[in-house]
């Protein structure tokens, strides 16, 4: 319930909070539940807690599904597809052009 009071709550208009966006505990960018609990723990020893440090596997599209796999220790590219497309569609319009537009020199 909380996920979906915080989410009509939340517009990120700064780059630099949205690429600060933590990756789990039931915020905006946790992991589906169809991955298991594992993920966390991956994204953790990959040293992935934030949507920007994500990005530095993905690129700003969040569609590089090889260096994420890699990172992530996974064969699996099909199921990192899925992931980055359920993170994809976890972020708004707005919030996906605003990290097209990035040329970040935060990473």
């Amino acid at each position: 319930m909380w996920k979906l009071l915080w989410r009509q709550r939340v517009r990120h208009e700064s780059l630099f909070w949205l690429l600060q966006e933590p990756m789990g505990h039931g915020g905006l960018m946790s992991a589906p539940s169809w991955v298991g609990a594992a993920v966390a723990k991956d994204l953790r020893t990959a040293g992935i807690s934030t949507l920007g440090a994500l990005m530095e596997y993905t690129g700003p599209d969040l569609q590089e599904t090889a260096g994420l796999a890699a990172g992530l220790g996974w064969r699996s590219q099909r199921i990192v597809c899925r992931l980055l497309s359920h993170w994809r569609a976890c972020l708004t319009g707005q919030e996906r052009h605003m990290l097209g537009e990035s040329n970040c020199p935060l990473f």
